[in-house]
């Protein structure tokens, strides 16, 4: 009897040495995963930054088109007017020959205050066009970098 308590003696102290190891095993590898999991975390978080970013400034171009088409449209309104008025002034002449004169350079001189507002309207958005072609490639070599 007494040699059977020895034995379980020794097998008992045996036994927690042994899963003391595998413990210290497993919180080791519990604590590499953690540790990966919260550097994915991290490069997710310096993604969605990064996209909310590009989401910002993609609004602020969209503002500054808003604005543009806004001057767009008060120009043509501009543009209908000054035509309605030429139009109304070429009816209320007291000779065809005049108001056929007068419309023909009335017209001439709409059509290149037309043109002329059109391709200062054209410049900004040309630009503006390089510029978002530009950083969408920036931004598309950044992320394959990242990949």
């Amino acid at each position: 009897m007494e040699i059977d308590e020895y034995i379980f003696a020794a097998l008992e102290a045996s036994n927690k040495k042994w899963t003391a190891h595998v413990a210290e095993s497993e919180d080791s590898s519990l604590v590499t995963e953690v540790s990966e999991m919260k550097e994915k975390f991290e490069l997710q978080r310096a993604k969605i930054e990064s996209q909310q970013e590009q989401i910002d400034n993609q609004q602020e171009q969209i503002n500054g088109q808003k604005e543009e088409l806004k001057m767009l449209r008060e120009m043509v309104e501009k543009i209908q007017e000054s035509q309605a008025a030429a139009a109304a002034a070429a009816t209320t002449s007291d000779s065809e020959s005049a108001c056929v004169e007068c419309e023909g350079s009335t017209n001439v001189q709409v059509q290149q205050m037309e043109q002329e507002q059109v391709d200062q309207i054209a410049m900004p958005f040309e630009a503006d066009e390089n510029a978002q072609e530009s950083k969408a490639a920036a931004a598309a070599s950044d992320l394959e970098s990242e990949v």
